[in-house]
């Protein structure tokens, strides 16, 4: 019986594989073939997913994006207008290794999104998405 595979599940491990490699090498080291490989997995299963860099990086971007959003809809129910804000920030602050990660993921992105239309695009979208999660 064939293996089921959560794809979304799948693409989002793919994307912590970016960051791996960013983290370890630059942007510059990112490439099909290093994430495959720092996945453990063949280059020809990782294009199923994501046919191009650009499509990986994209999702990395993306994913950086979703998981701050949720830490920051999570911190939104103190009642104090102020506490509130400063957890709110605090989410964007490298205080421990995850988001020393995605800091360090989202410079290294951000710099990249300048040559990149695509890019360009997908940090636009995280950045309206943030800024209204921070209003709601």
């Amino acid at each position: 019986m064939p293996r089921l595979i959560d794809h979304a599940r799948r693409e989002d491990e793919l994307a912590e594989a970016v960051w791996r490699v960013i983290r370890r090498e630059g942007a510059s080291g990112v490439s099909v073939r290093t994430v495959a490989a720092e996945a453990g997995l063949s280059t020809g299963s990782l294009r199923h997913s994501f046919p191009s860099r650009i499509d990986l990086v994209a999702h990395a971007t993306a994913l950086v994006a979703r998981r701050i959003a949720e830490r920051i809809r999570a911190r939104r129910t103190d009642p104090d207008a102020r506490r509130r804000a400063v957890r709110i920030l605090a989410e964007h602050l490298p205080l421990d290794d995850a988001r020393r990660a995605e800091a360090e993921v989202t410079a290294a992105l951000l710099a990249e999104a300048a040559s990149h239309p695509r890019l360009r695009e997908v940090r636009a979208a995280a950045h309206a998405a943030a800024r209204e999660t921070c209003l709601e």
